[in-house]
């Protein structure tokens, strides 16, 4: 089964090119780990990615799975997994600094 990818109207972040909503949201919640907070909670990810918390719910139980994002037991806050440090060893020895 084919699937076609929708187009983003979101200005500055595909706008005119074909993208894939999910992949737009797992990548907003990825990028909300900008700022200087190590640990965020479901709120926080929620509020920083602009994103419901229900679908910052799911995105993030999808990348707990996937090993690029890590919950604190104790705190229950999330922080970036190991996996994201594979893809910046990756980018690093493909690309000539």
């Amino acid at each position: 089964m084919e699937r076609r990818a929708r187009v983003s109207s979101k200005a500055g972040r595909g706008a005119g090119v074909a993208s894939i909503k999910s992949t737009e949201k797992a990548f907003a919640v990825l990028e909300a780990f900008g700022g200087q907070d190590r640990l965020l909670s479901l709120g926080e990810l929620a509020r920083l990615s602009r994103l419901d918390k229900s679908t910052v719910q799911r995105v993030t139980r999808t990348l707990l799975g996937l090993g690029y994002m890590e919950q604190d037991p104790a705190s229950r806050r999330y922080g970036l997994g190991l996996r994201v440090l594979d893809l910046s060893f990756a980018l690093l020895r493909a690309h000539p600094l």
